[in-house]
């Protein structure tokens, strides 16, 4: 898997159980929060929450991906 190629092999367990939690969290916040914009404002509101969360998703991985370029890899140890 990508995790085992990138992450540290004393890291990894930490590594694979935050993506975990991230992926479950995401997914109980993913099942509640479209409801909560519905109930709230209908289909404008629906619409601003998926627009939201792909500017933020566009936000992390520009982040990520810049913190990335800056490690040498004879830093990741």
């Amino acid at each position: 898997s990508h995790l085992s190629q990138v992450v540290p092999e004393p890291l990894r367990a930490r590594a694979s159980g935050f993506y975990l939690s991230c992926y479950y969290v995401g997914g109980a916040v993913g099942g509640i929060a479209p409801a909560l914009a519905w109930r709230h404002g209908g289909w404008n509101a629906c619409v601003l929450l998926v627009v939201a969360t792909q500017a933020v998703t566009l936000l992390l991985v520009r982040k990520s991906h810049s913190d990335i370029a800056r490690v040498k890899p004879t830093e990741i140890r």
